[in-house]
C-alpha cells in the first residue's frame, strides 16, 4: 500500500515540475549597482517539499523493515559527492556551496532509495503528461496572443515583446516573443516537450506524443530542434517506419510554416550575436576552467566570470556558459566531469531504448546550454526521466 503511495507521491512531484514558483534563501553577491542574479542565490521551491516528503515515505519503509538495507550509491555517483565536500573547504560562498550541496545528496539519496522499491512506472508518466499537456496550452496561448495568459502564480513569466529580457525572434518588422509555458525560458519549455515526447510512447499514447510537437516549435529552441532529429535518426528502424505517422508529422510542420515561416527561418540562421556571445563565454570558461582544474563550488561560476572576460560584462551578460559540461566540470572540478561520462557510460549499456533516446537528447542539448546543470526542473527531470526509462 505504501509503495503505491510513493506512486502517485511522484506523479504529483511530476506533475508540479513544469511549474517555476521559488522562494529567495541565500544571496550575498547581488551587483553594487543592485542587479540580482538568480545563478548567484540559492531558491527552495516545491520540489524540495516533494523530495523531503518522498524521503520520509521511504525512512517510513525503512522503519518497517520493507527497505533491508542502505543502497549502494554508485561509485562514480560517490566520489563526486565526496569532491564536492572537499570543495565547501575553498569556496567564496561556503553557505551558498552548502545549501546547493545539501540538495544534490537530498537528490542522489532520492534515487537511490527509489531503486529498490518496486515503481509503477506509469503513474508518475500519467502525471506528468497531464501536467505538460496543461504547460502546452499556455505555450499555444503565449504564441497566439504574444504575452502571458493568467497563470502567473504558477511561475508563468510577465511577457511583451517589449519587455527586457524576454526572449524574443527580430523579425523583419516586430519582434515576436517565444513561448515559456510556466517555464523560466523556452529552452527549457523545448526540453520538457521533448521528454513528453519520449515517454508519451513509452507509457503507451503514440498519438498524444505528436501533440508536443506544438509546444517544441513554440519554444523555437534550435538546440531541442537538432536533438530531436538526431535522436531520432540514430535510432531509425526501416521496420518500424509508419507512413501515416510522417504524414502526420509532415502536417504539423507544414502547418508551423505556414504561420511562422519567417521566425522558423530565422531561427534556423545558425550564426549571430546569440552565437558569439556563447562563444565568448566558452572561451572565459575554459580560461577559468584552465586555472581552477578542481572546481570552484556550486553555483559558484558567475562568481569567477568577469575576472576571465576579455571585457567588462553588463548584468544582464553574467549568465552561465551555454554548456552544461563546461560548466558543470567548472562548478565541481575535472574529477566529476569524468566521474559522470563513467555513470553515464554503464546507464547507456543497461537502459531501454527510450532511456538511450532521453540521454542522447541529454547529451546533445547539454552542448548547447546550461539549464541541464543549472536549472533544477530540468536536472530533476532528466534524472526522472532517465529513472522511468531504465526499464520495460
Amino acid at each position: 500500500m505504501k509503495n503505491n503511495y510513493i506512486n502517485h507521491i511522484l506523479g504529483i512531484f511530476l506533475f508540479f515540475l513544469p511549474f517555476s514558483k521559488k522562494i529567495l534563501i541565500w544571496d550575498k553577491n547581488a551587483y553594487l549597482a543592485g542587479n540580482f542574479n538568480e545563478y548567484c542565490a540559492f531558491f527552495l521551491n516545491h520540489l524540495d517539499l516533494f523530495i523531503l516528503t518522498t524521503l520520509i515515505f521511504i525512512f517510513i519503509l525503512i522503519k518497517e523493515k520493507k527497505i533491508l538495507f542502505f543502497p549502494k550509491i554508485p561509485y562514480p555517483i560517490l566520489l563526486i559527492l565526496i569532491w564536492s565536500i572537499f570543495l565547501l573547504g575553498i569556496s567564496s560562498d561556503p553557505i551558498l556551496h552548502f545549501l546547493s550541496l545539501l540538495r544534490l545528496f537530498a537528490i542522489v539519496t532520492l534515487f537511490n532509495f527509489l531503486n529498490l522499491i518496486k515503481i509503477n512506472f506509469k503513474i508518475p508518466i500519467y502525471y506528468f503528461l497531464a501536467s505538460m499537456s496543461f504547460v502546452s496550452f499556455i505555450a499555444i496561448f503565449q504564441i497566439i496572443m504574444q504575452h502571458n495568459s493568467i497563470f502567473t502564480f504558477l511561475g508563468e513569466p510577465y511577457l511583451r515583446p517589449d519587455i527586457l529580457g524576454v526572449a524574443k525572434i527580430n523579425l523583419i518588422q516586430e519582434k515576436m516573443i517565444r513561448a515559456y509555458g510556466t517555464l523560466s525560458h523556452p529552452n527549457i519549455l523545448g526540453f520538457f516537450s521533448l521528454i513528453s515526447f519520449y515517454l508519451s510512447k513509452f507509457a503507451g499514447f503514440k498519438n498524444l506524443r505528436y501533440f508536443f510537437f506544438i509546444p517544441l516549435i513554440c519554444s523555437f529552441s534550435r538546440s531541442a530542434w537538432l536533438a530531436l532529429g538526431i535522436s531520432q535518426l540514430f535510432f531509425f528502424k526501416k521496420k518500424n517506419f509508419k507512413k501515416t505517422d510522417f504524414l502526420f508529422l509532415l502536417s504539423i510542420i507544414s502547418l508551423a510554416f505556414i504561420f511562422f515561416k519567417e521566425a522558423i527561418l530565422n531561427r534556423l540562421m545558425f550564426w549571430g550575436d546569440a552565437i558569439n556571445f556563447r562563444l565568448e563565454g566558452i572561451i572565459s570558461a575554459t580560461k577559468i576552467l584552465w586555472q581552477n582544474p578542481w572546481g570552484v563550488g556550486l553555483n559558484h561560476f558567475l562568481l569567477y566570470l568577469q575576472n576571465f572576460s576579455e571585457k567588462l560584462l553588463f548584468p544582464w551578460e553574467f549568465q552561465p556558459v551555454h554548456n552544461s559540461y563546461l560548466l558543470f566540470a567548472n562548478e565541481l572540478g575535472l574529477i566529476s566531469l569524468v566521474c559522470i561520462f563513467i555513470f553515464l557510460f554503464y546507464f547507456w549499456k543497461k537502459t531501454s531504448e527510450t532511456g538511450k533516446k532521453i540521454l542522447l537528447t541529454i547529451m546533445i542539448l547539454g552542448c548547447f546550454d546550461h539549464y541541464l546543470w543549472s536549472s533544477s526542473n530540468a536536472f530533476l527531470l532528466s534524472c526522472f526521466g532517465l529513472f522511468l526509462t531504465k526499464n520495460k
